[in-house]
């Protein structure tokens, strides 16, 4: 589950906890711009996104997944990026 609230400064700040194959994994995040190069590398290695999934998610159930989360659809068009596989759309959200 992927929770996102709105902080006093008009930012979303998010606590995420994911559940996959390996079990769920809890991690507190600001604005993904915030992260640096070494934990969006981090970020990424913990979701399985180097060969172009999200853990084992399906299009279906990571749609379901990110638009309950957060409200948003995965697979607008402003998420595409290189691929527009599962991770190169996390990787533009």
């Amino acid at each position: 589950m992927l929770r996102s609230k709105r902080s006093t400064n008009g930012q979303d700040t998010t606590l995420r906890a994911l559940a996959g194959s390996q079990g769920a994994v809890l991690f507190s995040l600001g604005n993904m711009s915030d992260l640096t190069s070494a934990e969006k590398r981090k970020f990424e290695q913990l979701l399985g996104m180097r060969s172009g999934y999200v853990l084992d998610f399906s299009n279906r159930t990571f749609t379901e997944f990110v638009l309950d989360s957060t409200g948003r659809d995965i697979f607008d068009s402003r998420y595409e990026y290189a691929s527009a596989s599962k991770a190169n759309r996390l990787r533009a959200f």
